[in-house]
């Protein structure tokens, strides 16, 4: 007879019904006025806050690690030269080899592509007179190796043409906001490179 599964480790466990409704499409006004949920392991006790309340869990020596990462515009959309549209998501952050990139003006990258129609070696993605891509290798699941090909610094055009990418839960018609590059980052944020914030941060003053 097989063992059973704790309950903690069973994945039916963490279902729950959460109505779309509910899932605010917008920060709070204040950073540290999203709510706080709280459980006492003692007690089992729940208990309904706000972030500014998390001072009153630490104690005297407690250490407090964060991550200090910063989200980099990593959504690009672009098109076809066929006109069909494209989305891509760069998945890492090519620091590494600037400045050299800009000197050579092309930089290769890994990247998640979207489209109604499917992507072919060669193909080239535009998404700006002085910015475009081509598409090197296909992978599954919609993975793909590009060739990003630019005039200028590679860092100030992702700034200028791309988006932050939002979680995919935020769901908005018109897309990133003016005050998403600011609300999207820790207060913290330093080290440029990621694609996703570390979100337990942002609420943090």
């Amino acid at each position: 007879m097989a063992e059973k599964i704790p309950l903690i480790f069973n994945i039916d466990s963490y279902q729950y019904d959460l109505p779309p409704d509910r899932i605010a499409q917008q920060p709070a006004a204040s950073r540290d006025l999203s709510r706080l949920l709280a459980l006492d392991s003692v007690t089992g006790t729940i208990r309904d806050l706000y972030f500014t309340d998390i001072a009153n869990f630490f104690s005297p020596g407690d250490l407090l690690v964060v991550n200090n990462t910063r989200v980099f515009p990593a959504r690009l959309l672009g098109r076809k030269e066929t006109g069909g549209r494209v989305e891509l998501l760069i998945l890492h952050y090519p620091q590494e080899i600037f400045p050299a990139a800009d000197s050579r003006r092309q930089v290769e990258v890994t990247c998640l592509l979207k489209s109604s129609k499917g992507f072919r070696p060669g193909q080239k993605i535009i998404f700006a007179e002085d910015f475009s891509a081509e598409v090197i290798e296909l992978f599954a699941a919609g993975k793909a190796r590009l060739n990003l090909h630019f005039q200028g610094e590679l860092a100030l055009l992702l700034d200028k043409y791309g988006q932050l990418p939002l979680p995919p839960y935020i769901k908005r018609e018109q897309g990133e906001e003016p005050h998403d590059r600011e609300r999207y980052q820790t207060v913290f944020a330093a080290e440029t490179g990621a694609i996703a914030a570390p979100t337990a941060g942002l609420h943090f003053t």
